[in-house]
């Protein structure tokens, strides 16, 4: 069925997501920070029907202040790390949105663009929306780039166990493969930019692991890669227990 959003009984995110319970559908956020339209993020995402907001596209990314190719007329507090900081616990995608009729080659178009990778192994429509709703997704401007990261074994977009007293301390692996040479990867902890690796020889295949301190509640933490030609993949954030 088709809900109009011109229908005021669908005016609202709320009514549209209790007209939509239970067919399984998934609502996204796009280019949440600025133009063409930025995101009320007043109105906290469904945790069942909104799982995953989109962090790039074709508009450009909305991650964050610091973030390279940042949306047109981004609002400040209104990025996809400020959501974040609300509490809300979202995995990150990206998506073309070109509107030019090539599916995931947005860059065909446009120098900016999006692209969503998920991690699972069946490309079937029940595990796609599975794998959306566990937040075991990652995102990219375009590029096909391969990003693995683990804290503590648990694979992005895990709400982590809470922290034994005995175990202040939990191991961060990132294994990135780019398509193009790899000049920084970055850790971005609760609001903040907390670490950048820089490589002294960049190449396109780039592995990191480190300690950090566990994550507590309401803590997140995810990884940024940059590479040479300016494409950039972000993980699905870790959340605290």
């Amino acid at each position: 069925p088709v809900l109009s959003s011109v229908d005021p009984q669908y005016e609202h995110p709320q009514q549209l997501w209790d007209a939509l319970r239970g067919s399984g559908a998934l609502t996204f956020a796009h280019h949440s920070a600025g133009e063409p339209i930025p995101t009320n993020w007043t109105v906290p995402p469904d945790p069942e029907l909104e799982p995953v907001t989109e962090v790039v596209s074709v508009h450009g990314s909305s991650e964050a202040a610091d973030s390279p190719g940042q949306v047109r007329a981004a609002i400040p507090g209104n990025y996809v790390r400020n959501a974040l900081d609300r509490g809300y616990r979202l995995g990150l995608i990206g998506s073309g949105d070109s509107h030019d009729g090539h599916p995931g080659l947005a860059g065909l178009a446009s120098p900016s663009g999006g692209l969503a990778a998920l991690l699972t192994d069946e490309l079937t429509r029940d595990a796609v929306r599975s794998t959306l709703r566990q937040r075991a997704v990652y995102a990219t401007t375009g590029q096909r780039m391969l990003l693995h990261a683990t804290l503590d074994g648990e694979r992005m977009g895990s709400d982590m166990p809470s922290a034994d007293a005995g175990e202040p301390n939990t191991e961060l692996v990132v294994l990135a493969i780019g398509t193009q040479p790899i000049l920084q990867i970055d850790v971005v902890r609760s609001g903040a930019l907390v670490e950048s690796v820089r490589p002294e020889e960049p190449t396109i295949l780039q592995r990191i692991s480190r300690e950090v301190p566990s994550l507590g509640p309401d803590e997140y933490l995810y990884v940024r890669v940059i590479q040479a030609d300016g494409g950039v993949a972000w993980s699905s954030p870790f959340f605290g227990g």
